[in-house]
C-alpha cells in the first residue's frame, strides 16, 4: 500500500521537522544586507508592533469560512488580540508549508518543460503553472479558531501537502498542528510513514468540524494521490463560501486605523522630545560625561579636604598655609559636584519616563487595552441595535393587533345586538336575555347620527327600533 508522511506536534515542532530536508532554504542575504534564515524566522517571536503589522498585512488578504456561528468579524478580533507574537506568513490558514512543495519542484528536473533540463527559470515557470493552493480560516465545532490548507500539483497528483492548525492565534505550546504529505516532501528519517488509507480519516478527524470535513471528503485517495477532480470542486466551493476577505470589513479597517493612530501618537512623543530621543540613543557615560567629570573633581576635592582636616599630610611636611582658601575652594567644588549629581539624577529620571512611554512594552499594553475597549464598544452597539430591532418588531405587531381590534365594522357590532333582540322579541328567552341586551347596549358609547329613520330591523317580524334624529332610542 502507498504510504504518506505524517508529522504532528506543536506548530514550531512541525516546522523544524518538515523543513529540515535536503531542499531546505539556506540562509541568504536580504536587500538590507542582513542574513535571513527563513526557517528561523517562522518560529521566532517579534516585537509586538512588528508582529501586529504583519498580522494585519496577512489579514488583508486572508480567506475565511463562516462556521459554528462565527463571522469574519470574530476572525479579525481574535487575530488582533492574539496572545502570541511569533506570527509568520501563512499562520492564519496553516499555509506556511506550501514552501516545501515549491522547494521540491524547483529542484526536480521532472517539472521542467521538454528540453529545458537544467534551466532554473523554466523550473520555476513549471512550478508556478502547476501549483494550486486552497486555504482558509474557520472555527471548529468547539468554537476554536483553526486553519486548513492543501497545496498540490495539477501536473502530478502524487505531490501534495495538507496541513491544519488548531488555535492559530495561540502560543506555540497551545497550537497543535497536523501535517500530511506525499512521501517525497519530507526526508525519510523525518516524520512518520503511514498508510494512505489510514491518513485521510485521521486528518479529517483532526479538523474537528463537520462542515469542513464534508468539504474535504474524497480529496485523499487510497493510493496516496489526491483527487484533482474533487480538488477542483473544492476550489469552486471555497470560492463561493470562503472568499470573505477580512481586509474589506469595517472591523478590520477600524483596527488598522486604531493601530496607525497609536503609532502616530508614539511618533509625536518622539518628535517633541528630540533631546531625550538623542540621549536615549547614547550610553550612560557618553550622555553624562560632563556631570560625571564634575562629580569626579568634587570627589577628589572632598578626599583632599578630609586628608588635610585629619592632618594626614603633616608627616609629609605639608604646610598648612592657605588652608582656609583651599577649604573655601573645596567647599565650592563639592557644592558644584552635588549640583551636578542632582542634575544628572533629574535628567536620568526624565529620560527613564520618556523611554518607558515609547517602549514596546508600554505600546503593547496600551494597544491591547485599546483593542479590548473597542471590542466591548462594538459588542454594546450590536446589542443595542439588536434590542432596537426587536422593539420595532414588537411595536409593529402590537400596532397591527390594535388596528385589527379597532377596525370592527358597524355591521359586526349590530350582528351581536340583532341576536339579542331576536330572542327577546320572539320570546325565545327569559327576562335575563333582555337584561343582557340592555347591559350590552349600556356598555357601548352613544352612537349619534344626523340621519333620521335609522334603526335595527328584525327581518322575521319586521320590528324596527327607530331613532329620533341624533338621539338614540332603545326599545
Amino acid at each position: 500500500m502507498p504510504k504518506v508522511k505524517k508529522v504532528a506536534g506543536t506548530s514550531h515542532d512541525v516546522v523544524k521537522i518538515t523543513f529540515d530536508n535536503r531542499y531546505k532554504p539556506l540562509p541568504s542575504r536580504g536587500a538590507n544586507g542582513k542574513i535571513r534564515d527563513v526557517v528561523k524566522e517562522m518560529i521566532s517571536s517579534s516585537p509586538y508592533r512588528a508582529n501586529l503589522s504583519q498580522t494585519l498585512l496577512d489579514l488583508n488578504r486572508a480567506n475565511f469560512f463562516p462556521s459554528n456561528g462565527k463571522t469574519v468579524d470574530d476572525f479579525v478580533r481574535d487575530w488582533v488580540n492574539a496572545p502570541s507574537t511569533d506570527f509568520a506568513q501563512g499562520n492564519l490558514t496553516a499555509a506556511s508549508y506550501q514552501l516545501l512543495l515549491s522547494l521540491l519542484m524547483v529542484n526536480q528536473e521532472i517539472f521542467c518543460k521538454d528540453g529545458a533540463e537544467g534551466d532554473r527559470a523554466q523550473r520555476y515557470e513549471a512550478y508556478f503553472q502547476s501549483m494550486r493552493r486552497i486555504d482558509f480560516g474557520y472555527y471548529n465545532d468547539e468554537g476554536i479558531l483553526c486553519g486548513v490548507s492543501i497545496t498540490y500539483s495539477t501536473e502530478d497528483p502524487s505531490l501534495w501537502i495538507a496541513s491544519s492548525t488548531r488555535n492559530t492565534p495561540g502560543k506555540d505550546k497551545d497550537r497543535p498542528t497536523f501535517f500530511l504529505s506525499s512521501e517525497e516532501i519530507v526526508d525519510d528519517d523525518k516524520g512518520e510513514f503511514v498508510e494512505s488509507s489510514d491518513a485521510a480519516p485521521e486528518f479529517l478527524a483532526f479538523l474537528k468540524s463537520a462542515a469542513v470535513k464534508d468539504m474535504f471528503e474524497g480529496v485523499f485517495l487510497a493510493d496516496g494521490l489526491v483527487s484533482l477532480e474533487k480538488l477542483e470542486e473544492l476550489e469552486e466551493l471555497t470560492n463561493k463560501v470562503a472568499p470573505i476577505n477580512a481586509g474589506k470589513t469595517k472591523t478590520f479597517q477600524t483596527r488598522k486605523a486604531l493601530l496607525e493612530r497609536l503609532e502616530k501618537e508614539r511618533q509625536d512623543v518622539i518628535a517633541v522630545n528630540p533631546a531625550l530621543e538623542r540621549a536615549s540613543q547614547q550610553s550612560f557615560v557618553r550622555r553624562n560625561a560632563g556631570s560625571l567629570f564634575l562629580g569626579f573633581l568634587a570627589l577628589m576635592t572632598l578626599v583632599n579636604l578630609v586628608l588635610i582636616a585629619t592632618g594626614a599630610f603633616a608627616p609629609l611636611g605639608f604646610i598648612l598655609e592657605g588652608v582656609k582658601d583651599y577649604l573655601a575652594l573645596g567647599v565650592g567644588g563639592v557644592a558644584v559636584g552635588v549640583a551636578s549629581a542632582t542634575n544628572l539624577s533629574r535628567n536620568e529620571h526624565q529620560l527613564s519616563i520618556y523611554q518607558e512611554s515609547i517602549s514596546e512594552e508600554t505600546f503593547e499594553t496600551n494597544a491591547r487595552a485599546a483593542f479590548i475597549a473597542l471590542d466591548k464598544k462594538e459588542a454594546e452597539e450590536a446589542l443595542r441595535e439588536k434590542q432596537e430591532q426587536e422593539q420595532k418588531i414588537l411595536l409593529g405587531e402590537h400596532q397591527e393587533q390594535s388596528e385589527k381590534a379597532f377596525n370592527h365594522t358597524d355591521e359586526e357590532e349590530f350582528d351581536v345586538v340583532r341576536g339579542y333582540i331576536t330572542e327577546v322579541v320572539r320570546g325565545d328567552s327569559s327576562l335575563s336575555k333582555a337584561a343582557i341586551l340592555v347591559e350590552s347596549l349600556s356598555d357601548q358609547p352613544l352612537v349619534t347620527s344626523p340621519q333620521k329613520g335609522l334603526g335595527v330591523t328584525i327581518p322575521q317580524d319586521g320590528v324596527v327600533i327607530p331613532t329620533d334624529g341624533a338621539t338614540p332610542t332603545y326599545g
